[in-house]
């Protein structure tokens, strides 16, 4: 028996496990998707919309949502920001949860609300939809997509800094809610809310600290958003909502507190009147309708909290009339508001339309009056109210409200009283990001929420994998050079220049600003896996001479090859470095003439402006520098036979710089400084003799007047040998 007894209480308690964990992998079975922009970089700048939108992320990434962030978005930016979140929200699935903040400035224009980007220019009324992005093209694509819940939250109602002097009307136009949809302004329609100084504003600090109550329905939430924010702005600013969405949404699960759901149904169907004036009025805004208005104003109509609930009343009713205007969009409804509302905000706005639908802006003598489905005209104290340029509720004729009761609203916790200002933001184009506040009882039974600030274009140019370029990759440290995408960091930090490219210059030096590569000794592997040599050393032939060097006895130690990252394939040639391509400071090779470079087969000749290009004006102090003041032309021819054989024995500069650790500042080796000395004199050898170098007759016919100018600046071991080709031809 007791068996048995025991046996059930398991089967129970197996039950109850299983029904209790129900309700959490339907949590984890709902995609939470996020979006959070904060535009404050605008030529009149805003201080808490950044500082906003980062509270609002992090609060919305405690709840499980996967955010995406971005902070002073242009149009080009914002637009794809927009489309990027729609992509995403399509693979979300049907259970998914999207919610979008946007904070920033945004203004209303023939009945449709726009969100301007920070580059707007906005000079007249006509540049409204050129130069901001229309709010209802994103949201209707959301609304055509099967989720579970949208809910799209834009605090951008303020004051209208665009257009001066333009016929717009303030704020906001109202909008309906689709199936499944919630719409929030910082703002009621029609109405503006004041700049803020900051760190936060009142609508992005309220929404935050609201969002985090656990059970408590998202309708519900706003609800007591607007309480919060209508009490800590001492009634300047009343935010609105509509909400479409069934069955109720709870972003956060709580202990069920049923006895607590009872008491606040209870008092949502409490007449208005019923309570006393101090909590009529919070009644009357949580529940911000036409007949809870008009029901504090029929108990109370001399309260002094009757005048700001008659400017509720009459900016609501204003705003209605205006939307049904423009869902009828016939000549009738928009002479019928002109009529009703003769200096009202929308009546630039209605003339437009009828100018759109071709219609006179005078009605015609008789044209039916539109009943505005069912909506009576505003009394006459309402008048005065609706004819101002902006409805504002910060006057000193609107007496501050006392702050609600604490069975609609608790007090806020002690973490919001006085919210400390965020870290500064890691870049431009990101938002900053409080430091987290612990949720005290709301719970999110799914997966933990994540926040990503991807680039939009807002942190620089987007680059390949979509970041900025430029910007360090994800897990690179901070600080650590970043070449041009998808390569490396060149060793002269020439970004797409690889080591080992036939036919392109090698530069003497790194470019300005670089450290220098030192290179190897000669036979020592060079990072890149070919041995190091003087910067300014020639290509070495398949006998490993100087390509174009008339003699094949130079010692092998002594064979140049190519500049550390720029070594070339054996037997091929050099093209010169012109002055142009050369990077500044970067030492020229020797000023002396030289001899022709025949290319490898297949290989382009030298350009004929190479001998201009190796021999600049300005000799560099290497050895042509010392060698040149020692002799003149005609005593040259002696001395010159000896080295064109004998390559170790010039003394002046070519044996020590060999062995130096310095190669790149002194002068090259001798067997390299003979083939350039070289290259200039195959044009006398068909004006004399021919030199027994007539294999190589490109360069004579190109360069017929390059040896007298060039004869000066040689040396005197380099002059002989193609100049007298009777000398040269007794020093075999």
């Amino acid at each position: 028996m007791l068996r048995s007894v025991l046996f059930r209480l398991f089967v129970v308690a197996v039950a109850f496990c299983a029904g209790a964990a129900q309700p959490a992998s339907a949590q984890g079975g709902e995609p939470r998707l996020a979006l959070v922009i904060g535009n404050a970089q605008y030529a009149d700048p805003l201080a808490t919309a950044a500082n906003d939108a980062g509270l609002v992320a992090e609060t919305l990434r405690g709840a499980g949502f996967d955010v995406v962030g971005a902070a002073n978005l242009d149009q080009d930016s914002l637009r794809r920001a927009f489309r990027d979140f729609l992509e995403k929200a399509t693979e979300a699935g049907p259970n998914a949860i999207v919610f979008v903040y946007l904070a920033g400035r945004g203004l209303q224009y023939e009945g449709e609300n726009y969100i301007a980007p920070i580059d707007a220019v906005i000079a007249r009324e006509a540049d409204i939809p050129l130069q901001a992005l229309r709010l209802s093209d994103f949201t209707r694509a959301l609304a055509g997509l099967p989720l579970r819940a949208r809910i799209i939250v834009v605090d951008a109602a303020r004051a209208n800094q665009f257009a001066p002097g333009g016929h717009l009307a303030g704020g906001f136009a109202l909008v309906d809610a689709e199936p499944g949809s919630l719409y929030a302004f910082n703002a009621a329609p029609g109405t503006i809310a004041p700049d803020e100084p900051g760190p936060y504003g009142a609508y992005a600090q309220a929404l935050s600290e609201l969002l985090r109550q656990g059970g408590v329905p998202v309708e519900v939430v706003f609800s007591q958003v607007r309480l919060r924010v209508n009490e800590i702005t001492k009634g300047a600013v009343t935010p609105w909502d509509a909400s479409n969405i069934t069955p109720p949404l709870v972003l956060l699960e709580g202990a069920p507190n049923a006895a607590a759901a009872q008491d606040y149904a209870a008092l949502q169907s409490r007449p208005v009147g019923s309570f006393p004036a101090s909590e009529a009025y919070a009644a009357a805004l949580e529940r911000d309708t036409l007949e809870g208005y008009q029901e504090f104003l029929i108990a109370y109509p001399h309260d002094p909290l009757a005048r700001r609930v008659r400017a509720l009343l009459a900016a609501r009713r204003e705003a209605l009339t205006w939307r049904r205007t423009i869902e009828a969009n016939t000549p009738d409804a928009y002479w019928s508001y002109l009529r009703r509302y003769p200096k009202g905000p929308h009546i630039y706005d209605a003339r437009r339309r009828l100018s759109l639908i071709s219609a006179p802006l005078e009605p015609s003598p008789r044209f039916e009056l539109y009943d505005f489905g069912g909506l009576p005209p505003p009394p006459q104290p309402e008048y005065e109210i609706i004819d101002r340029p902006a409805i504002m509720f910060d006057r000193d004729d609107y007496p501050p409200p006392p702050p609600p009761p604490v069975y609609f609203l608790p007090p806020p916790p002690r973490e919001f009283v006085d919210l400390p200002p965020p870290p500064a933001p890691s870049g431009p184009g990101f938002l900053p990001i409080p430091i987290p506040v612990p949720l005290p009882f709301g719970r999110h039974e799914g997966p933990q929420g994540r926040f990503n600030q991807p680039n939009f274009g807002q942190q620089g140019p987007v680059g390949p994998g979509g970041g900025a370029q430029g910007a360090p990759a994800q897990g690179a440290p901070q600080g650590a050079p970043q070449g041009a995408p998808g390569q490396g960091i060149s060793p002269q930090g020439r970004p797409g220049q690889g080591a080992g490219q036939p036919g392109q210059p090698v530069p003497a030096r790194p470019l300005p600003g670089r450290a220098a590569p030192v290179p190897a000794a000669p036979g020592q592997p060079t990072p890149q896996g070919h041995p190091a040599a003087p910067l300014n050393a020639r290509p070495q032939g398949p006998n490993g001479a100087p390509v174009g060097a008339p003699t094949p006895a130079p010692p092998p130690a002594a064979a140049p090859v190519a500049a550390p990252g720029h070594a070339l394939p054996q037997g091929q040639s050099l093209p010169p470095v012109p002055p142009a391509a050369r990077p500044p400071g970067a030492p020229a090779t020797p000023p002396a003439p030289a001899a022709p470079i025949h290319p490898a087969p297949g290989a382009a000749p030298p350009h004929p402006a190479a001998p201009g290009a190796l021999a600049p004006k300005a000799p560099t102090p290497a050895a042509p520098a010392l060698v040149r003041p020692e002799t003149p032309h005609p005593v040259a021819p002696p001395p010159q036979p000896q080295p064109q054989h004998q390559a170790p024995q010039p003394r002046p500069q070519p044996q020590p710089q060999r062995p130096q650790i310095q190669p790149q500042r002194l002068a090259p080796p001798p067997a390299p400084q003979q083939p350039q000395i070289q290259r200039p004199q195959p044009p006398q050898a068909p004006q004399h003799q021919a030199p027994p170098q007539p294999p190589r007759p490109q360069a004579p016919p190109q360069r017929p007047q390059a040896p007298p100018p060039q004869a000066q600046k040689p040396q005197p071991q380099q002059r002989p040998a193609p100049g007298k080709p009777g000398e040269e031809q007794n020093h075999p």
